[in-house]
Parts: structure tokens; C-alpha cells; sequence
């Protein structure tokens, strides 16, 4: 836990988000062609929030932005007592990851890359980075 304060003002708390276990596995093997799990992919990502940047088809490599609310999907813990980004007075309590989404933009960047194992097996490896401002971690 994080507190700063000054003088009369209240004191910004910050409370980290409680460890889920180890990672979850980032790269599987798909029962399917190389050009099967790239129209999959395909259809996802282009009925999703995603804003693709950039594809190149003969790499296997995708880079998106998630353009929803990357806040609802992260937990990066809890704020208190933080200016509040909705109105000019009081303090805002709550997730950081929303305070961070107000105060200069929390998303998601995702890079997918797909690669064939043989005609009939696709491994794919999703990497994410959660970004806030101009910060990715």
C-alpha cells in the first residue's frame, strides 16, 4: 500500500492488485491450417474492439489496440481519495485502472502471431501490453 498526502488535503492511497497465480499460457497449438486460423482470427478480431494497426499475412503477425473499455479486463488494483477526473472538486475512489482510463488513456496493445507447425496444426502466441498514457508495462 501506497499513501501520499500534503498538508489539509486528503491522502492518495493506492492498494495493489492481489496476486492471481502464475500467468496464463500465452502461445497453444491449433488443430487447424495456417490459412483456417487466420480467417478465425480474422473474423474475431474484426467483430471485436480490437483496431488493428498492422498485419502481415505471410509473418502470421497481427498487432492490435483493444479499443474498449481495457479497464473492465485489468486489475491493477485500487485508488482512494485521488483527484477526482469527473468533476473539479472532491476525490475519486475506486479502480485505478478506470482512474487511469480518465486521465489519459488506458488500453490494451496486443501483438498475435501465427505460425505454421504443419498443414494441419497452427501454433499462435498472444503477447499483451497494458498501456496508460505514454507507459506500457
Amino acid at each position: 500500500m501506497l499513501a501520499a498526502g500534503a498538508g489539509c488535503a486528503p491522502s492518495l492511497v493506492y492498494r495493489s492488485a492481489l496476486d492471481s497465480g502464475p500467468p496464463p499460457e500465452t502461445t497453444i497449438v491449433v488443430e487447424q491450417s495456417f490459412d483456417d486460423t487466420w480467417s478465425a482470427l480474422m473474423d474475431l478480431l474484426t467483430t471485436s474492439f480490437a483496431d488493428i494497426e498492422l498485419l502481415e499475412r505471410n509473418s502470421g503477425f497481427i498487432r492490435t489496440d483493444f479499443a474498449g473499455d481495457a479497464a473492465s479486463y485489468a486489475d491493477c488494483g485500487q485508488i482512494e481519495n485521488a483527484p477526482n477526473p469527473w468533476r473539479g472538486d472532491g476525490t475519486y475512489s475506486g479502480p485505478y485502472a478506470t482512474w487511469l482510463n480518465v486521465n489519459g488513456g488506458f488500453k490494451a496493445r496486443i501483438n498475435i502471431v501465427a505460425k505454421e507447425l504443419d498443414p494441419q496444426r497452427t501454433q499462435v502466441r498472444v503477447h499483451a501490453q497494458l498501456c496508460a498514457g505514454l507507459t506500457c508495462v
